[in-house]
This record gives structure tokens, sequence and C-alpha cells, in this order.
């Protein structure tokens, strides 16, 4: 299926700009993602968001991963550590969340959250780090790290003390 082939690009990405680091990042990141939108997470429903679902998430993962890798090959410093790489693909996995409706949710989609959604995204994110996003168990300070990707040129960084990059989206590249 499609989110299948993106993470083996994402992955293949991943190994080629850094041969030996821990290869399961990326599954793990996606699996993460996947649970989360298709309802797996206990206080959320399944995305019901008409355009900002799965494939929207996979196709800006993709575009970011590729994006990436040029900037890595170009030589640019914020693209050349694992944890920016990873810092970014968890961002984009994660940056439309704030469309998941709580489980007691029952009225309209998740659209009704459009205006609020990237403030969401982030409580969202900072709601799953203690379990799952802080990057203690790779050396790295709890709370270090996470930026959420956000539309509209601005970016919420809930878990950021000390960020490696910013990654800001005028205009999304994906439309």
């Amino acid at each position: 299926d499609d989110a299948a082939a993106v993470e083996d690009e994402v992955r293949s990405i991943y190994a080629s700009l850094f041969p030996g680091t821990a290869r399961d990042f990326v599954g793990q990141a996606f699996g993460w993602a996947d649970w989360c939108f298709a309802g797996g997470h206990p206080d959320y429903l399944p995305i019901d968001a008409r355009y900002h679902d799965f494939e929207h998430t996979m196709q800006g993962t993709l575009c970011l991963a590729r994006l990436m890798r040029g900037l890595h090959a170009a030589g640019d410093a914020a693209a050349q550590t694992v944890r920016a790489f990873e810092l970014g693909i968890v961002a984009i996995l994660f940056h439309d969340t704030g469309y998941l409706k709580v489980r007691s949710d029952t009225e309209g989609t998740g659209a009704k959250y459009t205006a609020g959604h990237v403030g969401r995204s982030a409580a969202f994110a900072e709601a799953f780090a203690p379990g799952q996003l802080r990057g203690s168990e790779r050396g790295q300070p709890p709370h270090q790290g996470l930026i959420v990707v956000a539309h509209g040129g601005r970016a919420v960084e809930h878990l950021v003390e000390e960020p490696v990059g910013l990654v800001a989206v005028e205009q999304p590249v994906w439309h």
C-alpha cells in the first residue's frame, strides 16, 4: 500500500544518510502515527477529516524526507544530524493530529478544529510524548526536541528547550 511504500522510501533515505543508525526508528515512528490516525489511541477516534488524513500525512512525510535528503546532499549543517532527521520525521507525522477527535466527540468531523489544529497537534504530541516521543533513550534530556510542523509559517514548540532547527511551511509543497 502507499503508506508502506512511503515508509520504505523514508527508511531508505534514513539509512543512506546515516549508515549504522537505529534501523527501527522509521518503523516505530510510522507505527505511532498509523496507530494514532487509525484510532488506536484509547482517548481518540480514528481521523475523519477528509483532507488532513493519513494519506496527507504520508504525502508530507515523503516530501520532507526528500527535502532533507537534498539539504543533506547540499551540505546544510542542520540536516547533517540523525536527531534533526528524526525530529523532522516525527514532527511531520504528527503535524495534523490536532484534527483527531476525542472519543466523546461525536458531532461533525475533525475538520471543525481547523482554526486551532496547530495548538491541538502540539498538545497531542506533548501528551503522547511521555510514553513515546522523548529522547532520553538516545541520551537526550527529556522534553528536548520535538518541533511540531505548522502551516501558516509558525511552529509550536511545546517540547523544545534547545531546538536543533525549525521547519515552517508557508504554503505546503505537496498541494
